[in-house]
């Protein structure tokens, strides 16, 4: 799980924290709730850890496994629960497709900040590098070139990985998407198709190397996936139906694929993103635009960011009892 815990009945008013697992880098909070048994003016009980002893319940901030714990009195329930959580990606190795621009850029930005290395895959190598260079301590990340069409740039770009980040990526997330305005009735089957092999074929390929090289390296345990889907997938698109189509395709693969993986320990898990601004938002007329926000509750254009937290949040041990799952990231769009 994301963190360490610890739930046992109380017994006195001293008790140890344990060290945490090796695997654990970074806490971000520490919350405490005390047995009924204990009346509200016993909040001095000692904690002792083993960096330092710590005597007010009330403002707790401690430096625990080089992180900073905070503290909040909760309401007494009838056991102790010590629980840390935040983030564990310290010594992960994430490849993220499409990361030289747009949802796939704020990815690896945010699973950089966590402490993950990152493999910045994009068909646009220049996109990439500049996405290279915007992350935190960028020599411990590396940017391919990927075409997630081709599998054996697939395989290139994987092999790449696993030699200059030293191991096989256990999170990925597939965000290489294109789109495109073409109406149905005139759509060529050549536009069509070029959008399935992105949107679909891709996501298929690169999951399929992927679980593949964790399964044989032994590393399964604890893997997960993150597919980049669309409320278009969900809701359909007029002018866009080859775009809604791959996504509709993209969240019934991820619960397929989150079916037969559970035996191995791989998750996987989908977005469905709303009106984002990216680049893809670009030739999108106005007036389109307007009449998506007429329908959103938030009244306004999401920010890659905004998706991108949601995406690592399903790659970490904090989403443990999520696989299949679709979450949508849209401002309340209602229609």
């Amino acid at each position: 799980m994301d963190g360490w815990s610890l739930c046992r009945t109380f017994g006195n008013s001293n008790f140890n924290i344990p060290t945490p697992p090796p695997h654990l880098k970074r806490i971000s909070t520490l919350a405490i709730l005390l047995s009924d048994k204990i009346s509200k003016s016993s909040r001095s009980v000692q904690i002792t850890s083993s960096s330092q002893e710590i005597s007010s319940l009330s403002s707790l901030c401690v430096d625990f496994a080089s992180a900073s714990l905070t503290c909040t009195w909760r309401a007494p329930s009838s056991y102790l629960f010590i629980m840390a959580s935040g983030n564990n990606l310290n010594g992960k190795i994430a490849l993220v497709t499409g990361g030289g621009s747009g949802i796939g850029r704020a990815v690896c930005q945010i699973l950089a900040r966590d402490g993950a290395r990152v493999s910045v895959c994009d068909i646009n190598l220049q996109g990439a590098q500049e996405t290279l260079a915007s992350l935190e301590q960028p020599g411990n990340h590396v940017a391919l070139p990927m075409d997630v069409t081709d599998k054996e740039s697939v395989r290139k770009a994987l092999s790449a990985t696993q030699e200059k980040l030293k191991g096989t990526p256990t999170l990925l997330v597939n965000s290489a998407g294109i789109g495109g305005r073409s109406p149905f009735l005139e759509m060529s089957e050549e536009v069509f198709m070029k959008v399935v092999d992105v949107n679909l074929k891709g996501t298929f390929l690169v999951s399929q190397l992927v679980c593949n090289a964790m399964i044989e390296r032994g590393e399964a345990e604890g893997g997960s996936v993150v597919n980049i889907a669309s409320l278009a997938g969900k809701n359909g698109l007029a002018l866009n139906c080859q775009y809604a189509a791959t996504k509709g395709g993209v969240i019934a693969f991820t619960k397929s694929i989150a079916k037969e993986l559970a035996k191995t320990g791989i998750r996987a898990n989908c977005i469905l993103p709303g009106a984002i601004r990216t680049p893809m938002m670009a030739g999108i007329p106005e007036e389109r635009i307007a009449e998506a926000l007429r329908v959103n509750t938030l009244g306004r254009i999401g920010e890659p960011e905004e998706v991108a937290e949601m995406v690592v949040f399903l790659l970490t041990e904090r989403s443990t009892y999520m696989t299949g799952a679709c979450v949508e990231v849209t401002g309340g769009h209602y229609a």
